[in-house]
């Protein structure tokens, strides 16, 4: 076998790099012709296609671009095609996988959507189910009628499939949520139903294995620590396989074992060792995926070793093995021949001819045909050394297939789960109010469940993968300027440019990209870019790179230590940071380790401006609360803390400083700025993206602001579904703030827009004031000409409140007015207008503040302490 061990598999490009997902999907020609069998693939690219046999799955016949975001599963459904006497021909004791063909797939994404498609047009029926979070994992019954599905979200939906009749314009697919099976794992990452369609079981991101009751709904095991932890968003996961009788459930773990849970017991029947007597069988690491042959007799896993190994169950015994570049996250057998097709974590594809000896049984003949072919070579009833078929085990390989005439009328048979539904709460279903009820009766939890947003790290101005075309994307987008990388074949090239090109002296050098990174942030002096684990020897790093120095050797890398990946990652005046599951590190530009903090909540994204570092996470995953840390790394302290505001359902999308300094977050619908002085630090919406779009479709993808200039700059694109592409270079927009004011119908009726311009004037220069109050006596001056600028506003709106007669209105605009000389002004406003309470009024303000004491040399500055009152 160690001539074995040598040979590689040779991948092709398939996706691009991150999760996957794959099934075979069978058919027939025709119709009634011969058999036909299409290997559906989706990625990181948001592609599912539909590959064809006759190139070994490597060439696309059809390519479907429906989903927004990453693809992370696929799954085909399969039905025994109709009789000429218009019945379904099923088997006494499960379906047989020679007989059944497919006429839907479904696809899971991160888009949070599970969509259905007819096969084999590829046609799209139907949204299946929509979460709150990512999806994960999906499979279909045996009956190939229901959907199990699930994700980040807590619980799995099991959805059922109602097919209408053919019409002339084609069929209609209704989706009906049967239950949620509660799960107590976080992000469900591997969902098998038995091939009974009794039990559905699932592995999630923790490595809990969870095995349920599809009919009632009851948890019959729960074991934790089954399966290796993975990251949700992780393209590796422990992925789970039913044998086809359904007699056991084999779950990967994470010492390199497979380990085979027996029916209905659920006890630990027998395992695939790492190891035995010292002397090395399968794999060194944990084990990411095991899938079991149509027939049962073998076992193919992968584990994070980067190897495959073919089993024998039966002797529990690799009899093949191939070794790989990458982890292989993902493997289907052919369902019809001695093959087997594989994805890796970079997206890749590749198809294995004859993972099992030809003098071995074939792994995909059921067992009554395989029974007949042993004999034939063998008539003496014994099977073929290390064949791995024993015929005294009935359970295994000796259970005859008895097939029989059944009617396919639906009428027939009670469903179950809407007797369930209704006792659960209600003549539809549902619990009081109308909420679904979860799976243990808790309303509130899940109404909890349901306010979960789908929040995920991200970098502040990079666009997701699979978003640009010609295998480009921004890692950092600015208004300093842009980091972009090209996807080659054996590195990327990651390339910096700034939007003033006299701003440098020399242009900056194209890095060559050996490690993948997939994060980067621009600061003022240098880059900084990160790449995430990739498995076993390949940790997250950081590398940081200079624009300019004086020495030679002034980049520095990090290589992370395992489990430890890299989600997010900034750089500002003097420090780099960056972010992983569980901690903050801060780094001096030189390379050196300045602080490790540990994060409150899971990290959403890092800003930073100068010497202040801003560190977004979420608090609360039940809830999707999101809030922030404001430190300054020069005096090491926190500067502001608390929670952000965002639109409802809305995940952030964007954070980061105005070129004032003022922190600011952006949600697809509305830019916030935390202003720390206004009402005990407070966000305020500077721009409302529905006041300024042109047309429905258009979306503004923000890049940064000036809220002293008040103007917001962003790359507009057609919709949210497109991102800025990096060739041709995007260009930046520049719009004017504007704070969502309603004013009173006395003012509106009045004056109109001209009152609502100098009203926008009046709240930008409220905040100015504010800020500038904090810089005390260094900022006298620039608060003083904030203050003039203010007054000049305030007494244009009081001229137009006097014109409108609206006395009481004008002198409350008079109250605001800061300076002396101003409220002078005002008062000969309201003499010159021949108001004379209202001069009186203000003739009695000028005299109680004229006694205020001036500051020395300067003007006579008011308290700012106003009184907002009535004017009686």
């Amino acid at each position: 076998m160690g001539a074995e061990e040598e040979q590689r598999l040779a991948f092709k490009h398939g996706h691009l790099a991150g999760q996957t997902g794959m099934a075979f999907a069978v058919g027939r020609k025709g119709g009634e012709g011969a058999k036909q069998v299409h290997l559906v693939t989706g990625g990181a690219d948001c592609l599912a296609c539909l590959r064809t046999e006759e190139t070994e799955f490597k060439e696309t016949e059809t390519e479907i671009n429906d989903h927004d975001e990453v693809i992370t599963c696929l799954a085909a459904n399969g039905v025994a095609p109709p009789t000429a006497e218009g019945k379904a021909l099923v088997e006494e004791e499960g379906k047989g996988k020679a007989d059944l063909v497919t006429d839907m797939f479904a696809t899971g994404s991160e888009d949070r959507f599970v969509k259905l498609y007819a096969y084999p047009d590829a046609v799209f029926e139907t949204n299946v189910t929509r979460f709150e979070l990512p999806v994960r994992a999906v499979d279909f019954s045996p009956d190939g009628r229901t959907i199990a599905a699930g994700g980040d979200d807590q619980g799995i939906r099991l959805v059922e499939l109602e097919v209408s009749e053919e019409t002339a314009k084609g069929r209609k697919v209704a989706c009906k949520l049967l239950r949620t099976l509660r799960t107590v794992g976080r992000s469900v990452k591997s969902i098998r139903w038995d091939p009974e369609g009794l039990f559905v079981a699932a592995v999630s991101a923790d490595g809990t294995l969870q095995i349920w009751n599809s009919e009632s709904g009851e948890c019959v095991l729960t074991k934790k620590g089954a399966a290796k932890k993975f990251e949700g968003s992780s393209p590796n996961c422990a992925h789970i396989s039913w044998h086809p009788e359904g007699i056991h459930l084999a779950v990967p773990s994470a010492t390199g074992d497979v380990t085979f849970f027996e029916r209905l017991s659920w006890e630990e029947e027998f395992v695939l060792p790492s190891s035995t007597d010292g002397e090395e069988l399968g794999h060194s690491a944990a084990v990411t995926s095991v899938e079991l042959s149509p027939n049962g007799l073998y076992a193919a896993t992968a584990a994070l070793d980067r190897r495959v190994a073919i089993w024998s169950v039966k002797d529990q015994k690799v009899i093949s093995s191939r070794c790989s570049d990458s982890v292989v996250c993902n493997m289907k057998w052919h369902p019809f021949e001695n093959a087997l097709s594989l994805m890796d974590d970079e997206g890749n594809f590749a198809h294995w001819k004859q993972p099992v000896d030809p003098k071995l049984p074939d792994p995909f003949l059921v067992a009554d045909e395989e029974e007949d072919a042993s004999l034939a070579q063998n008539p003496s009833g014994a099977g073929p050394e290390g064949a791995g078929v024993d015929n005294k085990n009935d359970g295994i390989a000796g259970k005859k297939r008895k097939l029989k005439i059944v009617e396919s009328d639906s009428e027939d048979s009670e469903d179950d789960f809407d007797h369930a539904k209704k006792t659960a709460g209600g003549a539809d279903g549902r619990a009081a109010g109308g909420v679904p009820p979860s799976a243990d009766g808790g309303v509130a939890q899940m109404m909890a469940v349901m306010k979960r947003k789908a929040h995920k790290p991200f970098q502040p101005g990079a666009t997701p993968a699979g978003a640009s075309t010609q295998n480009r994307r921004f890692l950092a987008y600015n208004i300093q300027g842009c980091v972009s990388t090209l996807r080659g074949p054996d590195y990327n090239s990651v390339e910096v440019v700034f939007h003033d090109v006299s701003a440098r002296a020399s242009r900056i050098p194209t890095l060559t990209d050996y490690f993948g990174f997939e994060l980067g942030a621009l600061g003022p002096k240098g880059t900084i870019l990160a790449s995430p684990e990739k498995g076993s020897g390949k940790p997250s790093v950081v590398m940081y790179r200079p624009f300019e120095s004086w020495a030679v050797g002034s980049d520095w890398t990090c290589n992370f230590p395992s489990g430890e990946d890299v989600k997010a990652v900034t750089v500002g005046s003097s420090f780099a940071a960056a972010a992983t599951q569980n901690f903050l590190r801060v780094y001096s530009l030189a390379g050196s380790p300045l602080m490790v903090l540990s994060l409150p909540g899971q990290i959403l994204a890092l800003a930073a401006k100068e010497s202040h570092l801003v560190t977004v996470y979420l608090e609360d995953e039940v809830s999707g609360k999101v809030s922030f840390q404001m430190h300054d790394v020069g005096t090491e302290s926190l500067v502001a803390s608390g929670p952000m505001c965002l639109t409802p359902g809305l995940p952030l999308e964007w954070v980061g400083f105005s070129e004032d300094g003022i922190l600011a977050s952006w949600d697809g619908a509305t830019l916030r700025g935390y202003f720390p002085r206004a009402y005990g630090g407070s966000w305020v919406p500077l721009f409302l993206s529905s006041s300024a779009r042109k047309a429905e479709t258009e979306h503004h993808h923000v890049v940064g602001l000036d809220v002293a200039a008040k103007e917001i700059f962003c790359i507009i694109t057609r919709s949210s579904k497109h991102y800025p592409q990096v060739v041709p270079r995007p260009i930046i927009t520049t719009m004017p703030l504007n704070v969502p004011i309603v004013t009173s119908e006395a003012v509106e009726d009045s004056n109109g827009g001209a009152t609502h311009d100098l009203q926008q004037s009046l709240m930008f220069q409220r905040l100015d004031r504010l800020e500038g109050g904090a810089n005390a006596a260094a900022g006298r001056q620039t608060t003083t000409q904030v203050e003039v600028q203010m007054d000049r506003t305030l007494l244009k709106l009081m001229h137009a409140a006097i014109k409108s007669d609206k006395c009481e209105m004008a002198f409350q605009y008079a109250q605001e007015l800061n300076l002396q000389r101003s409220l002078q002004g005002a008062l000969k406003l309201a003499n010159v207008s021949k108001k004379r309470i209202l001069s009186e009024k203000l003739s009695d303000m000028l005299s109680n503040r004229e006694s205020v004491v001036a500051p020395s040399g300067g003007e006579n500055i008011f308290s700012r302490k106003r009184v907002y009152g009535s004017s009686q």
